[in-house]
Order: C-alpha cells, then sequence, then structure tokens
C-alpha cells in the first residue's frame, strides 16, 4: 500500500485547531484554578489565539502558543472585570457562564485586542492556499 498524502487545507486547520485546543486545555488546568471565568472561555481563548497567530500559524511552536495564550487570557481577564464593573454598578447579577454564550463577549475582545473581522473569509482562506500559507 502506498503512502497516504493529505494535502487539504481542511486537514492542516484541524491539526492546528487540535494543538491550540490541547495546549488551551493543559494550561487552563494550570492557570486557570484561581479564576473563576477560565471554566468558561476555552472557545474565546482558541480565538483569540488563532487572531494572534494567524499570519504565522504555519510556524506554529511552543514559545508562539504561551506568549498568544497570555496576550488573549490578559483581554478575557480585563474585558471581564470591566463587564463585572458595569454589573456591580447596576446593581445587576453577572453570569460568567451566560456572558461567554452572548457574542458581545467576542465584540469586546475585538475591541480591546484591536482586531476587525473579516466579512470575506473565503475568498482569505482560498488567497492564503494559493500562496502556501497557512489557513485559519
Amino acid at each position: 500500500m502506498g503512502k497516504l498524502t493529505i494535502d487539504s487545507p481542511i486537514y492542516q486547520q484541524l491539526l492546528y485547531t487540535y494543538k491550540v485546543y490541547r495546549f488551551i486545555q493543559n494550561r487552563l488546568f494550570q492557570d486557570g484554578h484561581e479564576k473563576d471565568f477560565a471554566v468558561h472561555i476555552s472557545e474565546l481563548l482558541a480565538y483569540g489565539i488563532y487572531k494572534k497567530l494567524e499570519d504565522t500559524i504555519v510556524d506554529l511552536n511552543d514559545e508562539k502558543l504561551r506568549n498568544a495564550y497570555s496576550y488573549a487570557f490578559k483581554i478575557i481577564e480585563k474585558i471581564v472585570n470591566a463587564e463585572l464593573v458595569e454589573h456591580n454598578k447596576q446593581g445587576k447579577a453577572f453570569s460568567y457562564n451566560g456572558y461567554f454564550k452572548k457574542p458581545k463577549c467576542r465584540f469586546e475582545y475585538n475591541k480591546e485586542a484591536g482586531l476587525i473581522e473579516n466579512d470575506n473569509i473565503l475568498a482569505t482562506l482560498k488567497t492564503r492556499n494559493n500562496k502556501g500559507e497557512g489557513s485559519i
């Protein structure tokens, strides 16, 4: 039987996703035990890491993951603390679970990180794939 060659951009995307998610799960176990919000942030944290690394994802390594993780974690902590302050000012209850299920958390993350969403993600992925770059 011959060697199996997989050159699909989707396969590569899944591999990057797995590496990032595995890193998050290992680090959150270490870092998040003192933070009430930590059990709710995996999805937003993965998003933040991807956005930080998207231009260099093909050269993914532990140092880049650590730096992107720390960057995203700090932003998430900042936006959560700001949201808690606002809720306290208005005398309203705050739910981490509810906050991280709403699009508002990603909007606030993007705002704090200075990110603008790309409305034509398909064209961007095709362009990157044609240039031989990573796909995210």
